[in-house]
C-alpha cells in the first residue's frame, strides 16, 4: 500500500468513527477519569456496632453528575466507605441508612458538591447519625 492509500484509509476510518459516535481509548480507561471515595460515620465513629445500634444493614448512595443523570448504589453499612471511578466533573451525593429489608432508617444526608479531577481522588465524608426529631425511625 502506498502513502496516498494509507492516508486515505486513515481518513476514512476517522470519518467512520465520527459518524458512529465512536472514539479511540488510550488503555483500559478513557483519559478523563478520577475517583471519588464517599465515607460515612455514625455517632461520629466508624464502629460496626453503631450500624447495629441504629438497625442499619446497608447504606444507599445516590451519586449525581452535574445536572445530567446519576446512579444509585447500596453497600454494607459496616464498610464505612465506597470508592467509584468517575468521569472528570462536578458531582453531588446523598447517603442514607437502610435496614435489612432496605427500608430507610435515617433521613437522607447531603454530601455536598465535590469535583472529580483526572487521575485524582476526591474524598467526601458524611455523618449518618439518624435524626429522630420527626425523621425516619
Amino acid at each position: 500500500m502506498d502513502r496516498t492509500h494509507g492516508r486515505n484509509l486513515a481518513l476514512t476510518l476517522v470519518a467512520m468513527a465520527a459518524l458512529c459516535g465512536c472514539y479511540l481509548e488510550e488503555g483500559p480507561y478513557e483519559r478523563h477519569h478520577g475517583t471519588a471515595t464517599l465515607a460515612w460515620s455514625i455517632d461520629g465513629g466508624r464502629e460496626p456496632a453503631a450500624c447495629a445500634a441504629h438497625n442499619a444493614t446497608f447504606v444507599r448512595l445516590f451519586i449525581r453528575y452535574e445536572d445530567d443523570g446519576g446512579f444509585e448504589d447500596v453497600v454494607s453499612c459496616t464498610r464505612f466507605a465506597s470508592r467509584y471511578v468517575l468521569h472528570r466533573g462536578w458531582y453531588t451525593a446523598t447517603l442514607e441508612l437502610l435496614d435489612a429489608a432496605q427500608a430507610p432508617v435515617s433521613v437522607p444526608r447531603d454530601a455536598g458538591t465535590f469535583f472529580v479531577a483526572q487521575d485524582r481522588e476526591a474524598f467526601v465524608t458524611v455523618d449518618l447519625t439518624p435524626a429522630f426529631d420527626g425523621g425516619v425511625r
